[in-house]
């Protein structure tokens, strides 16, 4: 028996697969990017000599298109995008996911929504934080059908709408048939009610995120979200120390030095740390991570491709599709 986490590649945005033991499958966040976007391209090509930082300068400044993927493939990176859906459609045979856990309201985490209820990948509970995030303000026409598909989701169309958060028990989730400890082994680290109403007052949608600690054969993984310094100074204060040591940790904010947090790293000192790396410029907070994280090792799924980690009992191994 084991529980399999999949990290997938799917550029800027977020998708977490937690494959539990018993058979079911929680998906955290989607977004299902076909192509890596400008500041994707200009950031790869600069990272691999194929621009100058003067030509970047000026590709940038003049909106020149950067490098196309078959450059950037002639220079060495063939790293692809996986489309989440058709991921789960393959890997899951058509199994509806036991939850969605939608970590805060950004179309970055819900691009895809629409594409799994046509999928008849609509799943059996949904997790919405209770947020004043107007939505539907300044929508692009391509985000509609995931918007509409989030109200869907939301109203309960296709299953039951959970809103549980830090402190919250609940059948399955981190508690069985018989109400004891144990089900997925899902704990929320944050948000807190107060942090929740806290950040609908400042429209703070990042700090809002959920951080969940996952427990499983005697291992622990901690999945950040885009929660930065307010949220993660709320969890510090709310643990006890030993209880945010974690074997995993998924970087909040894609890694980003604005969701890089010294104090909880200092506790947490993962074996690993994987990347989702998203839009973000000139932000890179990989090399904080190293510093504790152990044999500083940090994978991005820019450079790394699909991460997958399985917890086995007291065991934890990884693989992933590129070597880098």
């Amino acid at each position: 028996m084991t529980t399999t986490f999949h990290f997938l590649n799917v550029g800027h945005g977020d998708c977490t697969i937690i494959e539990h033991d018993d058979g079911q499958y929680t998906i955290v966040d989607i977004n299902n990017g076909s192509d890596l976007n400008w500041n994707s391209r200009f950031e790869i090509a600069a990272s691999m000599g194929v621009l100058s930082a003067l030509e970047l300068l000026v590709f940038r400044s003049a909106n020149i298109a950067p490098p196309s993927y078959s450059q950037l493939e002639q220079a060495g990176y063939h790293v692809r995008l996986t489309n989440p859906v058709d991921y789960i459609l393959r890997t899951f045979k058509g199994k509806r996911p036991w939850r969605f856990i939608l970590t805060h309201p950004d179309f970055d985490h819900m691009r895809g929504l629409a594409a799994l209820i046509q999928q008849g990948l609509a799943p059996h509970n949904f997790w919405d934080l209770p947020h004043d995030k107007e939505i539907a303000e300044n929508l692009q026409d391509w985000d509609e059908p995931d918007f509409l598909a989030y109200q869907r989701l939301a109203r309960g169309d296709f299953g039951n709408v959970l809103q549980p958060m830090r402190g919250s028990y609940g059948y399955r989730f981190n508690r069985d048939i018989d109400g004891l400890a144990g089900g997925h082994g899902i704990e929320i680290l944050s948000p807190s009610r107060k942090l929740v109403d806290q950040c609908n007052e400042y429209g703070d949608w990042n700090d809002l995120s959920y951080v969940l600690k996952v427990t499983d054969h005697g291992l622990t993984a901690i999945l950040g979200g885009d929660a930065e310094d307010v949220a993660w100074d709320s969890i510090v204060r709310a643990h006890r120390p030993a209880d945010l040591k974690c074997d995993l940790l998924k970087a909040s904010h894609h890694g980003r030095r604005s969701g890089f947090y010294e104090p909880a790293l200092a506790l947490m000192r993962p074996q690993m740390t994987v990347v989702s790396v998203g839009k973000k410029p000139n932000t890179d907070g990989s090399h904080k991570y190293r510093r504790y994280t152990k044999n500083e090792l940090v994978l991005s799924t820019r450079w790394n491709g699909n991460i997958t980690a399985t917890f086995a009992q007291d065991s934890f191994k990884y693989w992933r599709e590129y070597e880098h």
